[in-house]
C-alpha cells in the first residue's frame, strides 16, 4: 500500500522491521520494496536492496530487473542500468517484457 502510494520511507521502514523480527522476505517483497525506492528516486537505497537478494538466495524476476532499471534510468545512471539490462537478458529464468523492453527505450 505505501509502496504504491509513493511513501517510500515507510515502505522501507516496514521492509527493514520485517527483517528485524524474523519475517523473511521473498522476491515479491523485495520487488515491492525496490518499485518503492524508484518512485521515490532512490536509486542507491535500490540498488543495494537488488545486490541483498542473492545473499538471502532469492532470484529477481522481471518486476524486481524492471523497477531496478526504472530507479537506475530515473537517477541518471544510465551505464549501470544498462549492465542490470545485459544480466537480466543472461538470466535463463526471467522472460523480459513490454514493461522491461519500455523502461530501457
Amino acid at each position: 500500500a505505501y509502496q504504491r502510494a509513493g511513501l517510500w520511507k515507510v515502505a522501507l521502514d516496514i521492509f527493514t522491521e520485517m527483517k528485524h523480527i524474523g519475517v523473511l522476505p521473498n522476491t515479491v517483497t523485495y520487488s515491492a520494496v525496490i518499485s518503492a525506492l524508484q518512485r521515490g528516486a532512490q536509486w542507491k537505497l535500490a540498488l543495494e536492496a537488488f545486490r541483498e537478494m542473492p545473499l538471502r538466495g532469492l532470484a529477481p524476476n522481471i518486476v524486481t530487473y524492471t523497477a531496478l532499471i526504472g530507479a537506475l534510468e530515473q537517477g541518471g545512471r544510465l551505464s549501470l542500468a544498462t549492465k542490470i539490462w545485459e544480466q537480466m537478458m543472461q538470466d535463463p529464468e526471467v522472460a523480459p517484457d513490454s514493461v522491461a523492453y519500455t523502461s530501457m527505450i
